[in-house]
């Protein structure tokens, strides 16, 4: 029995392609797919999102997770989290770890992002040395020579190089556009305090002279699922538009829009620095990420957008056909550095298999 962690709505993409695979190897050990209750008190969408995934949540009360008392581990060969290590909002799953690493049951968690804190990445409040994960296994995108110079070698010892599990929907463009015109995906997640105000600002003004430029592109801009920084703003932050509209993953309205069902639809994606980029570029999609006063070696492929001007020839090139293509080039470049190509989750399957063979004797 496999038993993957969910410890944040984010995490449900990337475990539950594995759990589908764990359940469809029907003579091998099956999967429980454990939520904690904290995210359903969130995300009320939670459920439909899982349910999406043909998977059956099983809720975990976050205080009998830190006490040691839930979920059952009776029968379970290997534990798998999405998002573990010492840092504080990872506490539930470095608990339900911990409590797994002391029964003998194999433990393994994954890389959680392309700029993924103690692997691919650190920052003042996550210094090297000062991330640790307690998981026997870790999973990485990439192959491990591609982990941050400062990686711990203990770290770099544990780390099986598999691809992303998430799944990204392929390519459809001939599927009825969101609106008349091509569709820009605009992403942002500027909740993180990476992102100084000139950052954020920027950013909002850009955006509004994009959308006024280019009447005949809807520009459908996306707030962070957990962040939603710009969905906070008090007033609200964008100008009413006929072709500017602003997501909201909790809006049924929009929710057919806010994950993976819009990449058909998509014509080019401007995204701050983030995951999403790596998304993008493996959906086969121009993508931009904003960049401002920050220096972005690991989107070196990609173009850097750091003013009005940038912004402006980005969506011009990214929706006329053959400057299309090249950008798209340019993405393929940028997935293919950071992420294996292939079955991820596949890989990921054999290997909890064999680690939970091992840890149980079998």
């Amino acid at each position: 029995m496999l038993l993957f962690f969910s410890q944040f709505v984010t995490d449900v993409e990337l475990l539950a392609p594995i759990a589908r695979e764990a359940l469809r190897r029907q003579a091998r050990p099956r999967a429980r797919f454990v939520v904690s209750s904290r995210v359903r008190r969130r995300t009320p969408r939670i459920d439909e999102l899982i349910a999406a995934q043909s998977l059956e949540p099983e809720w975990v009360d976050d205080d009998a997770l830190l006490a040691g008392k839930a979920p059952d581990l009776r029968g379970v060969r290997a534990v798998v989290t999405a998002t573990e290590s010492n840092a504080p909002p990872h506490a539930q799953a470095r608990a339900l770890v911990d409590r797994a690493n002391r029964l003998a049951i194999a433990t393994a968690t994954l890389q959680h992002g392309l700029e993924s804190v103690g692997l691919t990445w650190f920052d003042e409040g996550h210094p090297p040395g000062g991330v640790d994960f307690a998981s026997r296994r870790i999973f990485t995108w990439a192959a491990v020579d591609r982990l941050h110079p400062d990686a711990d070698a203990d770290v770099r010892a544990r780390c099986v190089a598999v691809g992303c599990p998430t799944i990204v929907t392929p390519p459809a463009l001939d599927l009825p556009p969101l609106a008349a015109g091509p569709v820009v995906a605009v992403c942002e997640n500027l909740h993180w305090e990476r992102y100084s105000a000139r950052h954020a600002a920027a950013f909002v003004a850009d955006l509004v002279a994009a959308a006024r430029r280019f009447p005949a592109i809807t520009f459908f801009v996306r707030p962070h699922p957990r962040g939603r920084w710009l969905a906070k703003q008090p007033g609200g932050t964008l100008p009413r538009l006929p072709n500017l509209v602003l997501g909201d993953p909790e809006e049924k309205r929009h929710a057919r829009y806010g994950g993976r069902e819009l990449w058909p639809r998509v014509a080019a994606v401007v995204t701050t620095p983030s995951t999403v980029a790596l998304d993008a570029a493996r959906a086969g999609r121009p993508v931009a990420v904003t960049g401002y006063d920050l220096e972005l070696p690991a989107y070196a492929e990609l173009p850097q957008l750091r003013g009005e001007a940038e912004w402006l020839d980005f969506v011009a090139r990214a929706t006329a056909p053959a400057t299309a293509r090249e950008l798209a080039a340019a993405a393929g470049r940028f997935a293919a550095r950071h992420a294996l190509p292939g079955d991820a989750a596949g890989r990921i399957v054999d290997v909890l298999e064999r680690d939970g063979a091992v840890a149980t004797g079998g």
